[in-house]
């Protein structure tokens, strides 16, 4: 029989946590990457022909660059290297673009990254509530398990809406 050390506790925390929300930080970064394609097809699309007709070379490439959207600025990250219409890549440099913040691009954008966050955000805190009470268990060596007290169960409402449904029909 193997002791649970400080550090297996630990890892075991970080694969639950990262178990429940790996999918959901993954999803929201997908669609921050696919609104920055959109932002990408936005600023470049129209000149995407004649850019990619220059010799190979003249152009730079990049997975990212920097706009800005209501003056706040914003790294764009796609998915692959793209021909850009210049050097974009410095924070406090040159923009790609400017925009508003009311075009619809951008409203897009500003959504995946609320999302993002809020994912992040979650996650992180879910995960501070879990480290927390691994450290109290560790100082009190008490361990929370199942309850000892009886626990009334109910049914999904689907389930239960389905039992309804065919006890009345």
């Amino acid at each position: 029989m193997s002791r649970l050390t400080k550090q297996l506790r630990e890892a075991m925390l970080e694969t639950m946590l990262s178990h429940a929300f790996d999918t959901k930080q993954k999803s929201a970064a997908q669609m921050k990457t696919a609104a920055g394609e959109k932002i990408y097809q936005d600023i470049f699309g129209s000149s995407l022909i004649a850019m990619e007709s220059l010799p190979n070379g003249f152009l730079p490439q990049a997975r990212c660059f920097y706009i800005a959207i209501a003056g706040q600025v914003h790294l764009i990250s796609l998915s692959e290297y793209r021909l850009i219409g210049g050097s974009h890549g410095d924070k406090y440099g040159n923009k790609a673009k400017l925009y508003v913040g009311d075009e619809p691009v951008a409203v897009d954008f500003q959504q995946a990254i609320d999302l993002s966050d809020l994912a992040l955000s979650v996650g992180d805190a879910r995960y501070n509530k879990a480290k927390e009470l691994l450290a109290e268990s560790l100082l009190i060596n008490e361990w929370d398990g199942y309850s000892q007290e009886m626990e009334e169960l109910y049914l999904p409402s689907y389930m239960t809406k389905q039992a309804l449904e065919n006890d009345f029909n």
